[in-house]
């Protein structure tokens, strides 16, 4: 017989084995006043070969030659309590037993209860044939018993065991015997995946993160918990039931709350011991307690920050922008954030800044945290597109100096065309930043480009304009003498005339004060860029 069922092992299995039956009504189990059903079971040899199941009390469990069926009755008047008629299997494992005279509300309308017969210990599950497997492999993703009896109507959350009073918008608020409540921290990480813009007109950034919260809660029990946390995820109508920290992003515009949605992941992590649930439960139960297994929470936001862009040193500069986590008003005495880890794993190099460094921590007033990054400004598309193009133009409405005087009607244009350019870049690179009251460095480049263009242009209308004592000498001596005379006459003229001085320190010295200008301006540059 032992060749054509399920439960061979059971036929070479050592005798006086204990076995116990989980299911059972609590008002029928033995231990309950006026029970009659025993728990805990001896496997023995009958005088048939047949096994039975000698209870410690008043039952027994036993094969009924006559009718064919498996029994379990009261051993001093041989009662029938319950009966299972399956002839071809044995009664160990989960089946279903017709009970022939009891009022159990766990009854079927044919009067049929499941109950599971097993030898497993009180850290073991027993699947659907009775076969154990730890307990703590239960409802971790996993079939371990054949019919996937140990992943069937798994949950985290024990809804009966928080009950009615518990409220989902305030933590454990525990008061001591002077009245003064302890906060309960939560612990704050972030992941940040990429700052994806930064825009400067409406001082605004924006950034993909994944926000983590940790925390415990003492109300609380859970069921089943695996080891790996992932796989203890609570479900939508979990989330609800239990309080999670309203924290808001107090910097966003519309000052932006954390959400619980399909989008956000709810898990409990397993770091407690397990007690075990009563024998009358028919599938066992590892009960973790809250305050020794923490819940977490975590999901990816896509939000944009308000950020207070410092421009005075543009295009050097470098900015500190933040993500501000705030609790409501209601929950600052009970609730305590705590900065825990921050790791970020975008590009070091952005199109336009530079992540130099980031970090999270505490806000002035220390109830608020603080999640800060450092942003360098990269330089190199500004001294391309902005300081060489314009260094180019000053050179080029320096060099008009140079030119003969006879070519005045073209040293004009050169200077005003250098100015015009200097303007529109000016334009261009003022509507490019917000507006400021404070001059901002590149302004003080910028003026100067703008200015040289204009003072060249004066100085071009001055040397023009002045008069030349040279040439007036030579229309007198023109009529009285000859051209000998004339040029014997003018070597005799020592003096230079003012003309030839304004032009030859205009060509020696300007060049010199812009050379001091842009050497000063460039080492005041790099010692923002590089040491601020």
């Amino acid at each position: 017989e032992c060749d054509k069922t399920k439960n061979c092992y059971y036929c070479s299995m050592k005798k006086n084995v204990r076995f116990s039956l989980k299911g059972i009504c609590r008002s029928d189990a033995i231990n309950s006043q006026g029970g009659d059903l025993d728990e805990d079971f001896t496997l023995k040899q009958g005088e048939d070969e047949k096994p039975y199941w000698r209870g410690f009390y008043k039952t027994e469990i036993s094969w009924n030659t006559a009718e064919e069926f498996w029994q379990i009755t009261q051993i001093g008047t041989k009662k029938i309590v319950a009966l299972y008629n399956d002839t071809k299997k044995f009664p160990i494992g989960r089946r279903d037993w017709i009970f022939l005279d009891n009022n159990c509300a766990q009854l079927t309308k044919d009067k049929k209860l499941s109950l599971m017969l097993s030898k497993c210990s009180k850290d073991e599950f027993p699947c659907s044939e009775g076969n154990c497997i730890p307990l703590t492999k239960k409802c971790d993703f996993a079939r371990e018993c054949s019919d996937g009896y140990d992943e069937i109507h798994c949950k985290t959350l024990d809804e009966e065991f928080i009950g009615e009073k518990y409220d989902s918008t305030l933590p454990n608020i525990v008061a001591d015997d002077n009245g003064h409540y302890t906060a309960k921290t939560v612990n704050i990480s972030a992941n940040i995946e990429e700052i994806t813009s930064i825009e400067e007109i409406k001082m605004t950034f924006s950034v993909k993160f994944r926000l983590k919260m940790e925390w415990f809660d003492s109300r609380i029990r859970w069921f089943d918990l695996s080891e790996n946390k992932y796989f203890n995820i609570l479900k939508e109508d979990e989330t609800k039931k239990i309080f999670i920290p309203p924290i808001n992003f107090e910097n966003t515009n519309s000052h932006e709350r954390i959400q619980v949605d399909d989008k956000a992941t709810v898990v409990v992590e397993r770091r407690g011991n397990y007690t075990t649930s009563s024998k009358h439960i028919l599938k066992p139960v590892a009960y973790y307690k809250g305050e020794e297994n923490p819940i977490y929470y975590q999901r990816k936001y896509h939000l944009n920050f308000n950020c207070e862009f410092h421009l005075a040193f543009y295009p050097f500069d470098t900015q500190h922008c933040y993500i501000v986590l705030t609790k409501p008003r209601k929950l600052k005495k009970f609730v305590n954030l705590i900065p825990d880890m921050i790791e970020y794993f975008g590009p070091v190099k952005m199109t336009a800044f530079i992540m130099r460094d980031y970090g999270i921590g505490y806000s002035a007033s220390g109830s608020d945290i603080v999640i800060q990054f450092t942003l360098k400004r990269r330089v190199e598309q500004h001294l391309l597109t902005t300081f060489l193009p314009s260094l180019c133009i000053l050179i080029c409405a320096q060099a008009t100096l140079y030119f003969k005087r006879e070519h005045f009607k073209t040293k004009v244009p050169v200077a005003i065309t250098g100015m015009l350019v200097m303007y529109t870049l000016n334009q261009s690179v003022s509507n490019s930043l917000p507006p400021t009251a404070y001059i901002k460095l590149i302004d003080i480049w910028l003026l100067f480009g703008l200015m040289l263009p204009f003072f060249i242009l004066l100085l071009i209308a001055i040397i023009e304009h002045l008069p030349d004592d040279r040439l007036k000498n030579f229309n007198a001596y023109k009529k009285v003498s000859s051209a000998k005379s004339i040029n014997q006459e003018l070597t005799k003229e020592t003096k230079m005339p003012i003309a030839d001085r304004v032009e030859y320190m205009s060509r020696l010295h300007l060049p010199i004060l812009e050379l001091i200008f842009v050497f000063a301006y460039a080492l005041c540059a790099v010692t923002i860029h590089f040491m601020v």
